[in-house]
């Protein structure tokens, strides 16, 4: 399998990532390029994520949000907005 289309694969929230895991394990994907693979597009995920449930918890868009000054930080199991101006 390709990186990039590894990559989007990870990044989609509803891919399970236990199938992933799997067959990138039992193939003879290398583990050094699968983290360098994962860890990228887990974080674009979870940040994706984090930016789409605050849009949806405050009831505005994210570019209101942008352009009031917000910066969102996502680490997993926190998510913060962190006023900037």
């Amino acid at each position: 399998m390709k990186p990039a289309a590894l990559f989007l694969l990870i990044m989609l929230p509803f891919t399970p990532s236990s199938f992933v895991n799997f067959a990138c394990g039992v193939s003879h994907y290398g583990r050094r390029r699968y983290l360098l693979v994962m860890l990228p597009a887990k974080a674009v995920m979870i940040a994706s994520l984090s930016l789409l449930g605050e849009s949806l918890q405050r009831g505005k868009s994210l570019l209101a949000a942008r352009r009031r000054g917000f910066a969102f930080t996502a680490v997993p199991g926190f998510q913060a907005g962190i006023e900037t101006s």
